[in-house]
Protein backbone atom coordinates (compact mmCIF):
# COMPACT_ATOMS: atom_id res chain seq x y z
CA UNK A 1 0.00 0.00 0.00
CA UNK A 2 2.91 2.48 0.67
CA UNK A 3 5.01 2.02 -2.12
CA UNK A 4 1.25 2.53 -3.74
CA UNK A 5 0.66 5.30 -2.51
CA UNK A 6 4.42 6.88 -3.10
CA UNK A 7 3.82 6.09 -6.77
CA UNK A 8 0.39 7.93 -6.88
CA UNK A 9 1.88 10.81 -5.58
CA UNK A 10 5.17 11.14 -7.94
CA UNK A 11 2.34 10.97 -10.77
CA UNK A 12 0.31 13.50 -9.30
CA UNK A 13 3.60 15.31 -8.94
CA UNK A 14 4.27 15.07 -12.56
CA UNK A 15 0.45 16.51 -13.59
CA UNK A 16 -0.84 13.27 -14.89
CA UNK A 17 -3.42 11.67 -12.62
CA UNK A 18 -3.36 8.06 -12.02
CA UNK A 19 -6.78 6.22 -12.37
CA UNK A 20 -7.60 5.45 -8.93
CA UNK A 21 -6.39 9.07 -8.63
CA UNK A 22 -9.43 11.60 -7.25
CA UNK A 23 -11.26 12.60 -10.31
CA UNK A 24 -12.32 15.85 -11.83
CA UNK A 25 -10.41 18.75 -13.22
CA UNK A 26 -6.67 18.14 -12.92
CA UNK A 27 -5.50 18.93 -8.74
CA UNK A 28 -2.00 20.30 -9.07
CA UNK A 29 -2.91 24.07 -10.06
CA UNK A 30 -0.72 26.45 -7.46
CA UNK A 31 0.44 23.11 -5.92
CA UNK A 32 3.91 22.03 -6.23
CA UNK A 33 5.74 18.42 -5.41
CA UNK A 34 2.55 17.03 -4.54
CA UNK A 35 2.27 13.81 -2.80
CA UNK A 36 0.23 11.07 -0.94
CA UNK A 37 1.49 9.54 1.98
CA UNK A 38 -1.31 7.79 2.73
CA UNK A 39 -4.80 7.30 2.01
CA UNK A 40 -5.58 10.46 4.09
CA UNK A 41 -2.33 12.57 4.47
CA UNK A 42 -0.74 14.19 1.59
CA UNK A 43 2.44 16.76 1.66
CA UNK A 44 3.31 19.23 -0.80
CA UNK A 45 4.51 23.13 -1.36
CA UNK A 46 2.35 26.02 0.03
CA UNK A 47 -0.73 26.93 -2.00
CA UNK A 48 0.09 29.51 -4.90
CA UNK A 49 -3.22 31.97 -4.09
CA UNK A 50 -6.34 31.27 -4.56
CA UNK A 51 -5.55 28.16 -7.09
CA UNK A 52 -3.81 26.35 -4.90
CA UNK A 53 -7.08 26.02 -2.51
CA UNK A 54 -8.90 25.67 -5.03
CA UNK A 55 -6.81 22.79 -6.04
CA UNK A 56 -6.97 21.32 -2.26
CA UNK A 57 -10.54 22.05 -2.23
CA UNK A 58 -10.86 19.41 -5.34
CA UNK A 59 -8.38 17.20 -4.03
CA UNK A 60 -11.12 16.80 -0.88
CA UNK A 61 -8.98 18.41 1.51
CA UNK A 62 -9.98 19.30 4.72
CA UNK A 63 -7.35 20.27 6.52
CA UNK A 64 -4.02 21.98 6.12
CA UNK A 65 -1.52 21.78 8.79
CA UNK A 66 1.45 24.40 7.94
CA UNK A 67 5.13 23.44 9.65
CA UNK A 68 6.48 26.38 7.34
CA UNK A 69 8.03 29.06 9.16
CA UNK A 70 5.75 32.12 7.40
CA UNK A 71 2.16 32.75 8.56
CA UNK A 72 -0.70 30.71 6.61
CA UNK A 73 -3.15 32.26 4.29
CA UNK A 74 -6.13 31.59 6.86
CA UNK A 75 -8.74 33.87 5.24
CA UNK A 76 -7.92 32.54 1.67
CA UNK A 77 -8.45 28.76 2.99
CA UNK A 78 -11.32 29.27 5.05
CA UNK A 79 -12.72 30.72 1.61
CA UNK A 80 -12.53 26.99 0.40
CA UNK A 81 -14.11 26.03 3.69
CA UNK A 82 -10.55 24.51 4.65
CA UNK A 83 -9.21 24.85 8.33
CA UNK A 84 -5.59 26.36 8.39
CA UNK A 85 -3.08 25.05 11.69
CA UNK A 86 0.32 26.27 12.05
CA UNK A 87 3.12 24.16 13.84
CA UNK A 88 5.91 25.48 12.20
CA UNK A 89 9.10 23.68 12.63
CA UNK A 90 13.25 24.40 11.57
CA UNK A 91 15.39 22.70 9.10
CA UNK A 92 17.89 21.04 11.36
CA UNK A 93 15.03 18.67 13.22
CA UNK A 94 11.62 19.03 15.31
CA UNK A 95 11.37 18.67 18.87
CA UNK A 96 9.66 15.61 20.00
CA UNK A 97 7.00 18.12 21.75
CA UNK A 98 6.21 19.51 18.25
CA UNK A 99 6.16 16.18 16.43
CA UNK A 100 3.69 14.68 19.25
CA UNK A 101 1.61 17.48 18.09
CA UNK A 102 1.79 17.02 14.55
CA UNK A 103 1.33 13.48 14.87
CA UNK A 104 -2.18 14.11 16.98
CA UNK A 105 -3.07 16.84 14.18
CA UNK A 106 -2.94 14.17 11.81
CA UNK A 107 -4.98 12.10 14.07
CA UNK A 108 -7.51 13.51 15.56
CA UNK A 109 -8.43 16.59 12.61
CA UNK A 110 -10.32 15.91 9.46
CA UNK A 111 -9.32 14.46 6.84
CA UNK A 112 -7.30 14.02 4.10
CA UNK A 113 -5.20 16.75 5.67
CA UNK A 114 -2.38 18.57 3.41
CA UNK A 115 0.65 19.26 5.17
CA UNK A 116 2.89 21.39 3.76
CA UNK A 117 6.08 23.82 4.36
CA UNK A 118 7.17 26.43 1.73
CA UNK A 119 8.84 24.38 -1.45
CA UNK A 120 7.58 20.55 -0.03
CA UNK A 121 11.06 19.55 -0.05
CA UNK A 122 12.62 19.74 3.31
CA UNK A 123 9.95 20.30 6.26
CA UNK A 124 6.96 19.29 5.18
CA UNK A 125 7.62 15.67 4.09
CA UNK A 126 10.07 14.88 6.93
CA UNK A 127 7.26 16.29 9.41
CA UNK A 128 4.48 14.17 7.55
CA UNK A 129 6.36 11.18 7.69
CA UNK A 130 7.88 11.18 10.83
CA UNK A 131 5.16 12.07 12.33
CA UNK A 132 3.37 9.05 10.13
CA UNK A 133 6.55 6.79 11.79
CA UNK A 134 4.77 8.19 15.52
CA UNK A 135 1.17 7.43 14.50
CA UNK A 136 2.46 3.16 13.03
CA UNK A 137 1.48 4.11 9.70
CA UNK A 138 4.78 4.40 7.93
CA UNK A 139 8.06 2.60 9.15
CA UNK A 140 11.43 4.54 9.87
CA UNK A 141 12.53 3.08 5.94
CA UNK A 142 9.31 3.61 3.78
CA UNK A 143 9.57 7.68 5.80
CA UNK A 144 13.17 8.20 4.61
CA UNK A 145 12.06 7.18 1.02
CA UNK A 146 9.68 9.16 1.09
CA UNK A 147 11.82 12.18 2.12
CA UNK A 148 14.05 11.16 -0.68
CA UNK A 149 11.46 11.18 -3.50
CA UNK A 150 10.51 14.64 -2.61
CA UNK A 151 13.89 15.97 -2.86
CA UNK A 152 14.72 16.45 1.10
CA UNK A 153 18.82 17.10 0.50
CA UNK A 154 20.79 14.88 2.48
CA UNK A 155 22.98 17.91 3.86
CA UNK A 156 19.56 18.13 6.48
CA UNK A 157 20.79 15.54 8.22
CA UNK A 158 18.39 16.11 11.62
CA UNK A 159 15.18 15.98 9.12
CA UNK A 160 16.47 13.30 6.58
CA UNK A 161 17.75 11.02 9.91
CA UNK A 162 14.57 12.07 11.99
CA UNK A 163 12.62 8.57 11.16
CA UNK A 164 15.28 5.76 12.28
CA UNK A 165 15.14 7.70 16.05
CA UNK A 166 11.56 7.39 16.78
CA UNK A 167 9.06 5.06 17.43
CA UNK A 168 5.46 4.60 17.30
CA UNK A 169 3.32 6.76 19.63
CA UNK A 170 0.47 5.14 22.22
CA UNK A 171 -3.05 6.17 22.15
CA UNK A 172 -2.25 7.04 25.34
CA UNK A 173 0.35 9.36 24.54
CA UNK A 174 -0.92 11.32 21.45
CA UNK A 175 -4.21 11.91 24.46
CA UNK A 176 -1.64 13.57 26.96
CA UNK A 177 -0.84 15.90 23.79
CA UNK A 178 -2.46 19.26 23.85
CA UNK A 179 -5.27 19.77 21.27
CA UNK A 180 -4.92 23.47 21.06
CA UNK A 181 -4.44 23.82 17.28
CA UNK A 182 -3.38 27.59 16.58
CA UNK A 183 -4.38 28.33 12.89
CA UNK A 184 -1.67 30.97 13.09
CA UNK A 185 1.48 30.51 15.75
CA UNK A 186 4.11 32.94 16.29
CA UNK A 187 6.60 33.39 14.30
CA UNK A 188 10.80 34.28 13.97
CA UNK A 189 10.76 38.36 13.48
CA UNK A 190 13.96 39.75 11.33
CA UNK A 191 15.83 40.19 14.17
CA UNK A 192 15.60 36.80 15.30
CA UNK A 193 16.30 35.84 12.23
CA UNK A 194 19.33 37.54 12.05
CA UNK A 195 20.58 35.77 15.53
CA UNK A 196 20.00 32.76 13.88
CA UNK A 197 22.17 34.09 11.02
CA UNK A 198 24.89 34.99 13.31
CA UNK A 199 24.82 31.77 15.29
CA UNK A 200 25.20 30.03 11.71
CA UNK A 201 28.11 32.03 11.19
CA UNK A 202 30.13 30.92 13.99
CA UNK A 203 29.64 27.52 13.54
CA UNK A 204 30.90 27.88 9.70
CA UNK A 205 33.81 29.56 11.39
CA UNK A 206 34.50 26.95 13.59
CA UNK A 207 33.77 24.11 11.24
CA UNK A 208 33.09 24.75 7.92
CA UNK A 209 30.72 21.96 6.43
CA UNK A 210 28.09 21.66 3.98
CA UNK A 211 25.28 21.32 6.49
CA UNK A 212 25.87 25.00 8.00
CA UNK A 213 26.42 26.51 4.53
CA UNK A 214 23.01 25.35 3.50
CA UNK A 215 21.12 26.22 6.71
CA UNK A 216 22.83 29.84 6.32
CA UNK A 217 21.46 29.84 2.70
CA UNK A 218 17.50 28.82 4.04
CA UNK A 219 17.48 31.43 6.88
CA UNK A 220 18.41 34.15 4.45
CA UNK A 221 15.67 33.01 2.30
CA UNK A 222 13.70 32.99 4.99
CA UNK A 223 14.19 36.18 6.00
CA UNK A 224 13.48 37.18 2.51
CA UNK A 225 10.00 36.24 2.81
CA UNK A 226 9.32 38.59 6.16
CA UNK A 227 6.65 41.51 5.96
CA UNK A 228 9.17 43.23 7.87
CA UNK A 229 11.84 43.32 5.53
CA UNK A 230 9.61 44.24 2.43
CA UNK A 231 9.01 47.19 4.18
CA UNK A 232 12.59 47.98 4.79
CA UNK A 233 12.68 48.44 0.40
CA UNK A 234 14.08 47.13 -2.79
CA UNK A 235 17.71 47.62 -1.45
CA UNK A 236 17.74 45.83 1.77
CA UNK A 237 15.81 43.22 0.43
CA UNK A 238 18.32 42.62 -2.90
CA UNK A 239 21.44 42.61 -0.32
CA UNK A 240 19.63 39.70 1.71
CA UNK A 241 19.26 37.81 -2.17
CA UNK A 242 22.63 38.64 -2.51
CA UNK A 243 24.00 37.19 0.48
CA UNK A 244 21.67 34.14 0.24
CA UNK A 245 23.20 33.61 -3.54
CA UNK A 246 26.89 33.64 -1.91
CA UNK A 247 25.89 31.29 0.82
CA UNK A 248 24.44 28.86 -1.85
CA UNK A 249 27.75 29.76 -3.64
CA UNK A 250 29.65 27.69 -0.40
CA UNK A 251 29.14 24.23 -2.00
CA UNK A 252 29.73 21.01 -0.51
CA UNK A 253 33.25 21.76 1.59
CA UNK A 254 33.62 25.57 2.12
CA UNK A 255 37.00 26.57 2.73
CA UNK A 256 37.29 29.12 5.67
CA UNK A 257 38.40 31.77 2.97
CA UNK A 258 35.12 31.62 1.22
CA UNK A 259 33.46 31.59 4.18
CA UNK A 260 35.37 34.70 4.95
CA UNK A 261 34.36 36.24 1.42
CA UNK A 262 30.95 35.39 2.18
CA UNK A 263 30.08 36.85 5.39
CA UNK A 264 31.47 40.28 4.44
CA UNK A 265 28.44 40.60 2.61
CA UNK A 266 27.35 40.57 6.31
CA UNK A 267 28.94 43.27 7.59
CA UNK A 268 28.36 45.20 4.64
CA UNK A 269 24.79 45.13 5.00
CA UNK A 270 25.28 45.74 8.69
CA UNK A 271 27.06 49.03 8.25
CA UNK A 272 24.40 50.24 5.55
CA UNK A 273 21.24 48.93 7.66
CA UNK A 274 22.14 48.52 11.13
CA UNK A 275 25.14 49.82 12.28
Amino acid sequence: MTARLLALGAILAGGLVAADAPTGPRPTTGLHNLRYLTARVLSGSSPDGADGFASLKRLGVRTLVSVDGATPEVELAARCGLRYVHLPVGYDGIPPAQLARIAKALRDLPGPIYLHCHHGKHRGPAAATSALVCLGELSPDDAVRAMRDAGTDPRYAGLLGLPHTLRPLSAGDLDRVPSDFPAQAPTADLTQRMVQIDATWERLKARPDAAAALQLQEHYREARRLTEVARRGVAFTARLAEAEAAAGRLGASPTPREVTASQKLCVQCHAKFRD
